[in-house]
């Protein structure tokens, strides 16, 4: 009997395996793999061996400070980025929030350069915490070892990075990278 359970997914989330389910709705195909097009929960059907991706009721409160939200990080410019936010203290929100994170600046070392620090890239999953929401801009913050980078795709190759050490090493190419990780890196649970 299969593992596969009904479960909140995000979209390029692994949902089942080819031996297992056959892909319905709102999944694709990647070799053996089986992935969620779209931000749902899982619908396996036993019987006919298929699984669908269903969207889910998503809540439409504005995020205020103090809430978890969890996004995809469309823009890193500078000191600046931008998250399209997709869940909002664990649950679906597709109502287009978009978060903006200040990163720390580093100070200049004169002719010496220190090797600069990423926190993420476009195209990264986060969990950050929103700290303010002054000016209708809801600012986050990737503070605390809960927040960060949740998922990762090389920057070569778009394949999976794992967690190796305190970095990153892609699955497929071997390429290695840095980005500030969450302490649940790589499980994709949403909470």
């Amino acid at each position: 009997m299969s593992s596969v359970k009904e479960k909140p997914v995000i979209p390029g989330e692994k949902v089942a395996v080819i031996e297992e389910f056959e892909g319905g709705a709102g999944t694709y195909s990647t070799g053996e793999v089986v992935r969620s097009t779209k931000l749902g929960k899982t619908q396996p059907d036993l019987v006919r061996r298929r699984l669908e991706v269903k969207p889910v009721k998503v809540r439409t409160k504005m995020p205020i400070p103090g809430d978890e939200v969890v996004g995809q990080a469309e823009t890193v410019q500078g000191s600046i980025v931008n998250i399209r936010i997709h869940y909002l203290n664990g649950e679906p929100n597709n109502r287009g929030f978009t978060g903006m994170i200040l990163l720390p600046q580093e100070p200049a070392m004169g002719r010496v350069r220190r090797r600069r620090v990423i926190y993420c890239k476009p195209g990264d999953l986060l969990r950050a915490k929103v700290v303010s929401d002054e000016n209708a801009i809801i600012h986050l913050t990737l503070d605390g070892s809960d927040n960060g980078v949740i998922y990762a795709a090389c920057s070569i190759c778009g394949a999976r990075l794992v967690r190796m050490g305190e970095g990153l090493k892609c699955t497929e190419c071997g390429n290695q990278e840095d980005r500030k990780l969450a302490a649940d890196f790589g499980g994709t649970q949403i909470r």
